[in-house]
């Protein structure tokens, strides 16, 4: 059996909503999805709205066993996160801890269940079986994505948007490690490697755990606003490096909605690679689909406030 795991408070439940109604459609081999919900108002409405054999909701109650995630919020947080809050008008510490919690919640699940674990971003959707990842994966301990652009020092090779860790020594080190890296702000890595959150550290995952490391890419189809303007698109299919694949997921960023007729693909037009909106219909349409599905969860949510 598979176990994903995702997190968000009351700003992603509908981008969590949206993610398991997906998961429930295409996925075909046994699973169960773990999620944590950071606030009290999102735990309530998942246990209302999506409850389920193969979903498992969690509190920071739970998690608060863990003394190294009750220590992270005391913490001080890294220089980004700084600048992050600043942008933002957040609270530092929390963007550093809202960070870790990929890590650190992928962990503590591990610990709990004894399984490997697959980190999952909640503004996740698929649009087809998980199948091809875990086939590319084969007898690997970790698995990660590319952001299929091309580098960016700031943001580093990998997205963090799927991360994937046996329960297996390799895997639970590399885990581990992620997790230390992520407490530690000023760890030996932070200089170089902590300009993104929790993403860049994964190059130091691979760098460290390079024989046991499958980058998922040649079948496994997946985009993100930052990369459609790097594929093709031919008969329902994404073309990657003159390969046809089927699109898994798309990575939904930054996604806003207006309106009940509008919708954006960015905050401010930050997409340094242009609209994704104008780069093809296949692309639009996805856009399309989740404007349709967050707008239900969203009605959902209201009507059960």
């Amino acid at each position: 059996m598979r176990n994903f795991c995702a997190l968000g408070d009351t700003n992603y439940l509908p981008n969590l909503l949206c993610l398991i109604d997906s998961v429930r459609r295409y996925f075909t081999e046994e699973y169960t999805f773990h999620i944590l919900a950071m606030d009290d108002f999102s735990h309530e409405k998942l246990q209302s709205l999506r409850q389920g054999h193969d979903l498992k909701i969690y509190s920071l109650a739970d998690i608060n066993s863990d003394f190294q995630i009750r220590a992270i919020r005391y913490t001080s947080p890294s220089i980004e996160a700084i600048s992050n809050a600043q942008a933002s008008n957040k609270d530092a510490g929390f963007v550093q801890f809202c960070w870790a919690m990929a890590p650190c919640f992928s962990s503590w699940l591990m610990d709990r269940i004894k399984a490997s674990v697959t980190y999952v971003d909640a503004d996740i959707y698929f649009f087809n079986d998980v199948k091809d990842f875990f086939i590319e994966l084969a007898s690997k301990s970790i698995g990660l994505v590319r952001h299929r652009i091309p580098y960016l020092m700031t943001s580093g090779e990998f997205n963090v948007g799927m991360v994937h860790f046996e329960h297996d020594l390799f895997g639970r080190s590399a885990l581990n490690k992620w997790k230390s890296f992520l407490i530690d702000s000023k760890n030996c890595y932070a200089h170089g490697y902590g300009t993104c959150g929790d993403q860049k550290y994964l190059e130091v995952i691979q760098s460290i755990f390079r024989e046991n490391t499958a980058i998922v890419d040649e079948n496994f189809g997946h985009l993100a606003p930052w990369n459609v303007t790097y594929h093709k698109y031919d008969d329902g299919k994404i073309v990657w490096k003159d390969v046809k694949q089927n699109l898994c997921y798309f990575h939904f960023a930054h996604f806003v909605i207006e309106n009940e007729q509008n919708y954006r693909a960015s905050y401010n037009n930050e997409w340094i690679w242009g609209d994704p909106l104008k780069v093809d219909n296949f692309v639009s349409g996805c856009y399309d689909e989740y404007f349709c599905s967050m707008k239900k969860a969203i009605s959902e949510i209201n009507l059960c406030v």
